[in-house]
């Protein structure tokens, strides 16, 4: 048997957000107002995922090739609120308890597009879960 010899310093891996970025972590949505808790989940990738990173480039390149197509320089705010919208979208892994106009709304990538098209204010919720990275640390942190 191999025996780990105790070395000094610290253990990176304590910081290994991989595992937990790849398989999501579930949040509460709060009211965009007050803060309060919805009693609704969403189960979000992280930004240390091939999937949020493949979302990203994806988003990125799409921006690129409508600004070559009509010869703009800058991307406009609303470009830039699309890349969001898109990149939160394929980020959303999973969800329970969502509920709109008294139905039960079953995870599914379209219904993710729709309810954050319509409900836009919980996109920023989203991308901030995301990108907390302290979220996505071994052990239970969430």
């Amino acid at each position: 048997m191999t025996e780990k010899k105790k070395t000094e310093g610290f253990d990176l891996s304590q910081l290994d957000t991989s595992v937990k970025s790849a398989d999501g972590v579930e949040f509460e949505l709060k009211h965009p107002v007050t803060g309060d808790p919805l009693g609704s989940y969403v189960t979000v990738c992280g930004q240390d995922s091939d999937r949020y990173r493949d979302a990203k480039d994806d988003a990125a390149e799409k921006l690129r090739k409508g600004q070559m197509e009509d010869g703009r320089k800058f991307n406009s705010p609303s470009d830039v609120s699309d890349l969001l919208m898109e990149t939160a979208i394929r980020s959303v892994v999973g969800w329970r308890d969502i509920i709109d106009s008294g139905s039960d709304v079953k995870f599914s990538v379209p219904n993710v597009r729709k309810i954050l098209e319509k409900y836009r204010f919980f996109v920023g919720q989203i991308v901030e879960a995301v990108n907390d990275r302290g979220r996505f640390l071994p052990g239970d942190n969430g």
